[in-house]
């Protein structure tokens, strides 16, 4: 009998489990949010950039508009930037892969490629795939800024057709194996389910285009 309940009990536990992980995840994306939103108040632009070689977690940390920075030294990354907790860590992420470049580097979340322009680099100005950073968007609501992101990219998310094969869903999908969590540039954040989010490359959808990118834009760069 008392297996029979347990059996019983398991499935509830493993979803009260999920959720729980799923809103921790939403709190630190959240937190990620309002730094961001204070560093672009500070540097009086639209919104942060992405920037490198030092890429946005570092430019929160360093601007103390979070915590310290994730490092090994830390003991909140492992040796190979795989997150172990702290602001940048999802708690729903497990995996850990053994090598830098096949990893996470330093963060579960990634910030929208499309928001990606580095505003001090003027050699980036005439990157289509690139905003400017302070050129603000017409619907910000819409339009995706943090998310959580795969492995093997430089802090960013660009969830692409060749996203939904099932070795690279589950990265994006990580909560409950459906949903990932989300903020928009108007601050508000979302769970949203595989079948809610636009795949990036499919442009004969343009009321789809504002989760990645602004839809009434027809020039992709600064002037």
């Amino acid at each position: 009998i008392i297996a029979i309940l347990a059996a019983m009990l398991m499935p509830a536990l493993q979803q009260a489990r999920d959720r729980a992980k799923t809103a921790s995840c939403m709190t630190n994306l959240k937190n990620i949010s309002n730094a961001a939103t204070f560093y672009a108040d500070q540097y009086q632009v639209a919104r942060m950039p992405y920037e490198m070689p030092n890429y946005w977690p570092t430019l929160l940390s360093n601007g103390k508009f979070t915590g310290t920075l994730e490092a090994s030294s830390d003991k909140l990354c492992d040796t190979y930037g795989n997150p172990l907790r702290g602001l940048f860590c999802c708690p729903a992420e497990q995996r850990k892969p053994q090598a830098y470049q096949e990893g996470f580097k330093y963060s579960h979340y990634g910030m929208n490629w499309f928001l990606t322009y580095n505003h001090l680099n003027p050699a980036n100005s005439n990157n289509p795939a690139r905003w400017h950073c302070k050129r603000p968007m017409s619907n910000p609501s819409k339009t995706m800024q943090f998310q959580d992101k795969s492995t093997k990219c430089d802090l960013y998310a660009d969830y692409q057709d060749y996203a939904r094969t099932p070795t690279d869903v589950p990265y994006y999908f990580r909560h409950s194996g459906e949903s990932l969590n989300a903020t928009f540039l108007d601050g508000h954040a979302a769970t949203l389910s595989l079948n809610k989010v636009p795949v990036l490359s499919n442009e004969a959808k343009p009321n789809q285009f504002h989760y990645w990118r602004d839809a009434r834009r027809t020039e992709w760069f600064d002037r």
